[in-house]
C-alpha cells in the first residue's frame, strides 16, 4: 500500500516521505531474510563485525556502525551480508548513491535467494527515489578569502609563485629581504547534472566547474616582484562507479609583474583518477601555451608539457601521505631557454589534534637546458631542493582557516647566476563563505 500511495500522492515532500517510511518497514524483512545465505562455517567469527556494525547503530551510533563495516568489506569485498548491512547504513546517512553500488552488487549474484532478491529489490526503488530527489541538476557556489602576510629573505629575485621562467638577477645583487602582504579571493561554481540511477546500469555523475581567481602578492620595498595573477577556468568531472573520475580543466592566467603586464598562460589539463579503498592513483597530462607580452620577453614565449602520477593513501589515525613524480618539457622561442625537467616530491598531513594538523612537504628537481646559455659556454643544468613545514588551525573562528607556514627552496646551478637560497616565512588567514 505505501508504494502505492506513493504513485499516486502529487506532492513531492511526501513522495520522499512516504518512499522513506517504505524503506524502514523493509529493512527488517530484507536483512533478516538474508541470513539464510550466511555461510555455517566459523558463523560466529564472521559476523562478528556485522553484529557489532547492528549494536552500534541500534545504539544510534551510525557513524561507528558504518566505519566497522567499511572496514569489514575492505577484508571480505566478497561478504554480500555485509554490503546490505552497509547499504542500510548509507541510506540512514544519506548516501543513496554509495548504498545503490552496494545493493546493486548483491542483485547481480545469480545464487541470492528469491526472497532476498525480492526485498533488495523493493529497497532498490526506495533509493531510486532518494536519488531522484537528491540528484538533480543543481547549482553551488563557494567564495574564499585569504589574507596573507610574510617575509621573503630573497625577495628581489624572480616570485616563485608562479613558474614564469623569468630570469634572476646576478649573485652580488640577490639576498636582499623584504617583508610582503596580500591576499587570495576566489569564486568557483559547480553545476551539477547527475543521471537518474533507476534504469542506469552504472552510477555516472558529472559536474560542469568554473571559476574566478584574484591572488596580489606585494612588498614593501621591493617593487619588481610585486605579483598579481588573474585566472578564469572551466572544466568538467566525471564520476563513474566510485571507483574510477576524470576531469579537464581549461585555465587561462593574466600575470602581472612589477605593475606591468608580462604574460597570459593558457592551459589545458586532463586526469584520470583511481580509486582504491584507501588511497587513490592520478594519471594527469597538461599543455601550457605562453604568451609573453613585451618584445624583451619574446624569447620566452612556448609552450610546456607535462606528464605526472601520483599516489595518496590514507594511514591509520587520518595520516594522508602523496608520492609524485613529473616529467615536463618546456620549449621556448630561445632555445638556449628551453629545458626537460624531472621533479620528484612528497607530501604528508598528519592530524595533531581535533582542527590541527601538521603538513610537510620535499621537493626536488632537475632541469636540464637544450643548449648553451647566452654569455656562457657550457649548457646550464640545475638542480633544485625545496621543503616546507606548516601548521594548520581549522575552525579557529566559524568557517575560517589559519595556515603558519615555512619554505626554504634551494637551487644549484653550474652557471652561478642561477644559484640562490631562499627562506620564505608565511601567516595566512582563510574565510569560506
Amino acid at each position: 500500500m505505501a508504494c502505492l500511495i506513493i504513485r499516486n500522492n502529487k506532492q513531492k515532500t511526501m513522495k520522499i516521505h512516504n518512499a522513506i517510511k517504505t524503506l524502514n518497514r523493509t529493512l527488517l524483512l530484507f536483512v533478516l531474510s538474508f541470513q539464510a545465505i550466511s555461510a555455517p562455517v566459523n558463523t560466529e567469527v564472521e559476523l562478528n563485525p556485522v553484529d557489532q556494525a547492528i549494536d552500534a547503530r541500534n545504539n544510534g551510533n551510525l557513524t561507528t556502525s558504518t566505519a566497522i563495516l567499511e572496514k569489514a568489506l575492505t577484508q571480505s569485498p566478497n561478504k554480500l551480508r555485509i554490503k546490505l548491512e552497509l547499504a542500510v547504513n548509507y541510506q540512514q546517512i544519506d548516501k543513496p548513491q554509495q548504498a545503490w553500488n552496494l545493493v546493486t552488487q548483491v542483485l547481480n549474484e545469480a545464487s541470492l535467494p528469491i526472497n532476498v532478491r525480492n526485498n533488495a529489490e523493493i529497497f532498490l526503488k526506495g533509493i531510486n527515489q532518494q536519488l531522484q530527489a537528491k540528484q538533480k541538476n543543481s547549482h553551488s557556489f563557494t567564495t574564499s578569502l585569504a589574507l596573507l602576510a610574510g617575509h621573503d629573505s630573497n625577495a628581489n629575485i624572480a616570485p616563485d609563485d608562479v613558474n614564469l621562467d623569468v630570469g634572476t638577477l646576478p649573485e652580488e645583487a640577490t639576498s636582499q629581504g623584504d617583508a610582503f602582504s596580500g591576499l587570495n579571493l576566489r569564486l568557483n561554481h559547480v553545476y551539477n547534472k547527475n543521471r537518474s540511477y533507476s534504469q542506469a546500469p552504472r552510477p555516472f555523475s558529472r559536474y560542469v566547474q568554473s571559476g574566478l581567481s584574484v591572488y596580489t602578492k606585494n612588498y614593501q620595498d621591493i617593487d619588481r616582484s610585486d605579483l598579481t595573477i588573474v585566472s578564469a577556468h572551466t572544466g568538467l568531472l566525471m564520476i563513474a562507479q566510485q571507483a574510477w573520475s576524470s576531469r579537464a580543466n581549461i585555465l587561462v592566467e593574466h600575470i602581472v609583474l612589477e605593475g606591468q603586464s608580462l604574460a597570459n598562460f593558457y592551459r589545458f589539463i586532463n586526469s584520470y583518477r583511481y580509486h582504491f579503498p584507501s588511497s587513490h592513483l592520478t594519471l594527469s597530462a597538461s599543455i601550457t601555451d605562453r604568451d609573453y607580452l613585451t618584445d624583451q620577453d619574446s624569447g620566452r614565449k612556448g609552450q610546456r608539457y607535462v606528464g605526472a602520477i601520483k599516489y595518496r593513501i590514507t594511514l591509520p589515525r587520518a595520516f594522508n601521505v602523496e608520492l609524485a613524480l613529473e616529467e615536463s618539457k618546456t620549449d621556448l622561442s630561445d632555445r638556449w631557454r628551453s629545458y626537460d625537467s624531472t621533479r620528484f616530491s612528497l607530501d604528508v598531513h598528519a592530524p595533531l589534534s581535533p582542527g590541527i594538523s601538521l603538513l610537510l612537504r620535499g621537493n626536488y628537481a632537475r632541469n636540464q637546458y637544450a643548449g648553451p646559455e647566452q654569455y656562457y659556454d657550457s649548457i646550464r643544468s640545475d638542480r633544485e631542493l625545496r621543503r616546507s613545514i606548516a601548521l594548520r588551525f581549522d575552525q579557529l573562528i566559524a568557517d575560517t582557516r589559519l595556515d603558519v607556514s615555512y619554505l626554504e627552496t634551494k637551487r644549484n646551478s653550474n652557471n652561478d647566476i642561477h644559484r640562490y637560497d631562499r627562506r620564505v616565512i608565511q601567516a595566512s588567514m582563510t574565510y569560506s563563505f
